[in-house]
Order: C-alpha cells, then sequence, then structure tokens
C-alpha cells in the first residue's frame, strides 16, 4: 500500500494498493554508477559481444507500461534485489475471445533474410518459401550485405531481426534504405519499439513486428511492408 505521504515523496508513485514481486540474489551487489545507468536501454556492463545492455531496459518499460513501478536495492557483501509492484486489481479477469484464424497471406519477390540463431532462421525461410517467397538467408548484417553485393541488384524486402553481433537490424535496415530506398523493411524482435528506439525507421516505412509471433502474423506484416513499397497502399 503507497499512501498520499509516500506518494508526496515520490512523485513517480501513485497512490493505492499494489502486488509486489522480489527477485533477489546474495552476490557481490551493484556499485551505485551502474544502478544509476542499469535501466537505461543498451547500458551494459558485459565485454563487447556478450550483453545487448536491452533486458532491463525491456523490463521497466513492461513495468511502467502496466501502471507499476520497479526498484532496485542493492548493498555490499549483501547482495541485490529488485522490487516490482503492480497496480492490484479486484474484478474478475474477463477471458478474450480467440482472434478468428486467417488464411496465411502469399505473394511473390526475393526476400533477404538475416537472423543470428540458425533454427528461427531455418524456420521462417521454410514459411517465406511456402508463402511463394525467394528467400536469400543470411545470419547477420554483414553477411547480408556482402549476399546482396554478391548478387549485384536490390530485393523486395528485408526481414530481419534487430538484435545480432557484428551489426544490428537497425544499421542494416538503414543502409538498406540509403542503399535501396525501395526496398521494403520488416524488422523482427523481442524486445518493445520504444526500448529499440525505432521511430526513425518506422517514419521511413519499415514495419516492426514483436517476437513471439506466428507464421500469419509475419507473412501480413510482409505483404503490408510490399504493398507500401510499391504504392499499392
Amino acid at each position: 500500500m503507497f499512501d498520499d505521504a509516500y506518494a508526496l515523496e515520490h512523485p513517480e508513485v501513485l497512490p493505492g494498493e499494489y502486488v509486489m514481486v522480489a527477485v533477489s540474489d546474495t552476490g557481490h551487489a551493484i556499485d551505485r554508477q551502474t544502478r544509476e545507468h542499469i535501466f537505461e536501454p543498451f547500458f551494459t556492463t558485459k565485454e563487447p559481444g556478450q550483453g545487448t545492455g536491452l533486458g532491463l531496459a525491456t523490463i521497466y518499460g513492461i513495468v511502467h507500461q502496466a501502471g507499476g513501478h520497479i526498484w532496485l536495492y542493492s548493498e555490499p557483501g549483501q547482495g541485490s534485489a529488485f522490487k516490482l509492484y503492480f497496480p492490484r486489481v479486484d474484478e474478475a479477469a474477463t477471458p478474450e475471445p480467440a482472434p478468428p484464424i486467417e488464411a496465411p497471406v502469399g505473394g511473390t519477390g526475393t526476400v533477404l533474410l538475416v537472423e543470428d540463431e540458425p533454427s528461427v532462421r531455418d524456420m521462417t525461410q521454410r514459411v517465406l518459401e511456402r508463402a511463394g517467397y525467394t528467400v536469400i538467408a543470411s545470419k547477420d548484417g554483414r553477411a547480408a550485405i556482402e549476399a546482396l553485393e554478391a548478387r549485384g541488384a536490390p530485393v523486395d524486402l528485408l526481414v530481419s531481426d534487430v538484435v545480432m553481433p557484428n551489426m544490428s537490424g537497425i544499421e542494416l535496415a538503414e543502409w538498406m534504405l540509403d542503399q535501396h530506398p525501395g526496398t521494403a523493411i520488416v524488422l523482427l524482435s523481442g524486445y518493445t519499439a520504444e526500448t529499440l528506439d525505432l521511430e526513425r525507421l518506422l517514419a521511413r516505412g519499415a514495419r516492426f513486428v514483436t517476437k513471439p509471433l506466428g507464421s500469419g502474423e509475419m507473412l501480413r506484416a510482409i505483404h503490408e511492408a510490399l504493398r507500401h513499397a510499391r504504392g499499392l497502399s
């Protein structure tokens, strides 16, 4: 329970009843300097290539979108604790009706697929090929650019994961739109668009879809992106 007095001392908090979830450890603790930046997007203390700095930023965003708060407590030699506070709701949950099953959307054209996880890349390639697309699959952004240059011609569509080693999907999409402005762009990620700072790309016509997603949702996003790039919508 956060009362009015507590809310006055903490302007970001609204008075009311909350449900708290705590996660704690008994490690070395987190120093003050790190605590001051720990929820910032892309901030990480890990070595290059070992972390994206998006995990805690995404959790922070999810908690605040739900109207809650997340606080970190850490003392040297005592470990750390993350406490997540969510507004308490007394009403019974109303189940949402299942969405109607729609037929997969097929299409034509050449797709440059970029995904660093082999199993996800192979599965996505099969889905796209069954839908009628020709697919060029690459493991990361640099390999994708090399494949495109070897092809000697632009592709109709770029489908790329966002967080990847060597070159992010954001950097690849910006390069693609600079070099081949007519290319449709669909970006996929388990992180939110707000966390990833995609406003500039979205303003240039890119589509963003959060993971996990079904094949139908992905194909519809691809269909819409291609129509937009071809001036049909």
